[in-house]
């Protein structure tokens, strides 16, 4: 009785699947999940293409045999597919044998001491069948509280490339996080590690709940960042979505406020217990990336049919939300600028002198003035901590600190997040502190917020 094994397959070199049993591999095959120009990884091994039969034959012979008689006749041929003995033939050979013994019987009484003999011998044999089949199922039963060690998965985990950590994960880790997120002990050690692989794949995880992996995320933020869910929530409101992207009304459900969301004031907010991505927030973001690409392929989901999005809209809105990850990760975006709405917020996010910010601005719609007179800020107050490794107009600067005093509200216009913070430091600016002094005010406010 052998030990269950687990694979991943990577579709197109950026989307994973898995792990599953071969069973399931087998299911998902004929469902058409991956064809054979993808690739399948088991127990930490090497990534094979399906199609390369000799590769799949020698690191993965369980999964070639599965293929059985719908492998091509070179590779039936190679694993022994091309001949099958048929258990009805088998039979037919162990009776001639019986018979044969039988008519060689000279009486009864030899007949009856070699039954005897056989009975013993079957019983022995069973016996020795359950206790092996015990042995072993106490071994896989003990096999599964073992867990690969954290500081391989730590430092898998730090490396540019997450591939070797979502394998790692994947075939080690994933299959048993309903029962580890069950234990206090082993919950604290492996959370950030379980958020970070749901939210480079799918944005969820079989046994573990939403609400575990949302964490302490702020109250007005989504109740769950799945894929399938950014799916299902532009499919409901694309008509909305489409026309915020291009900038013709000031809408707002979960897809319009995502992509208005300041970065800068995600990356002040990291949560404890996330490793990459960061916060809560920024996982939203990644899923969203990941929804929006199935969307704009055409690729169909389980809960959900294909919807259309125009090519045009699928690239602001794929454009906007890699500027926004790359604020988050690096301080500064390198998007280049597309058309539309999405452009101009990240256009107000890039700028580094004040008297440029205008140049974002020019044409927008009334009805999104609210919006920009926010980001505005946001820009100025950005401008203005920044003001000692580069040189700014400081009499712009300190005439648009004047003017905004007092207008940034508690909460920011799309999506309600708390702004106490930035209009606190608005207002220091405004009344003479040096980006300094407000650091250091903010900091012994606001533990916290990561400012620098």
């Amino acid at each position: 009785m052998s030990r269950s094994r687990y694979y991943l397959v990577r579709r197109e070199c950026r989307e994973f699947l898995g792990p599953m049993a071969a069973s399931e591999f087998k299911q998902r095959f004929d469902r058409l999940e991956f064809g054979m120009q993808d690739e399948v990884s088991g127990h930490c091994g090497p990534w094979v293409v399906l199609d390369r039969k000799d590769e799949l034959l020698k690191h993965y012979p369980e999964l070639a045999k599965i293929f059985g008689e719908e492998l091509p006749l070179s590779w039936r041929e190679n694993t022994g597919h091309a001949k099958v003995i048929s258990r009805k033939d088998s039979r037919k050979d162990q009776k001639k044998n019986l018979d044969e013994q039988r008519r060689s019987r000279n009486d009864f009484q030899t007949y009856m001491e070699q039954r005897n003999r056989q009975s013993k011998t079957r019983k022995t044999v069973a016996f020795l069948t359950l206790a092996v089949s015990i042995g072993v199922s106490v071994f896989i039963l003990m096999q599964r509280d073992e867990y690969p060690s954290v500081d391989d998965v730590a430092v898998a985990a730090q490396k540019q490339d997450p591939s070797e950590f979502l394998n790692i994960m994947g075939l080690n880790v994933i299959p048993q996080a309903g029962k580890l997120v069950k234990s206090q002990k082993q919950q604290a050690i492996w959370l950030p590690y379980l958020r970070m692989y749901a939210y480079f794949t799918t944005g969820a995880i079989d046994g573990v709940s939403q609400k575990l992996l949302r964490g302490d995320a702020p109250m007005v933020a989504p109740q769950e960042c799945s894929v399938e869910f950014w799916k299902r929530k532009w499919k409901e409101a694309s008509d909305q979505n489409i026309t915020f992207v291009q900038g013709k009304s000031l809408q707002k459900n979960p897809w319009t406020k995502l992509l208005a969301m300041d970065p800068d004031w995600v990356r002040r907010r990291p949560q404890k217990g996330w490793s990459r991505p960061r916060s809560y927030l920024e996982g939203c973001i990644m899923t969203a990336f990941t929804a929006m690409r199935s969307l704009a392929s055409g690729a169909k989901s389980d809960v959900e049919v294909s919807v259309d999005v125009p090519e045009g809209v699928s690239d602001m809105v794929l454009g906007r939300l890699k500027s926004q990850l790359e604020v988050i990760n690096n301080g500064r975006s390198t998007q280049a600028p597309v058309t539309g709405i999405l452009s101009r917020i990240s256009c107000l996010e890039s700028q580094v002198r004040v008297e440029d910010l205008n140049l974002c601005i020019n044409g927008i719609d009334p009805q999104l003035k609210p919006l920009f007179d926010e980001r505005i800020g946001f820009a100025v107050l950005r401008i203005a901590l920044q003001s000692a490794d580069i040189q700014v107009d400081k009499q712009q600067l300190s005439q648009r600190l004047q003017l905004l005093a007092g207008k940034i509200q508690t909460e920011d216009v799309m999506g309600r997040f708390d702004l106490g913070p930035e209009m606190k430091m608005l207002n220091y600016l405004a009344s003479g502190d040096s980006p300094a002094q407000v650091l250091s005010k903010i900091e012994q406010e606001y533990p916290d917020l990561k400012l620098k």
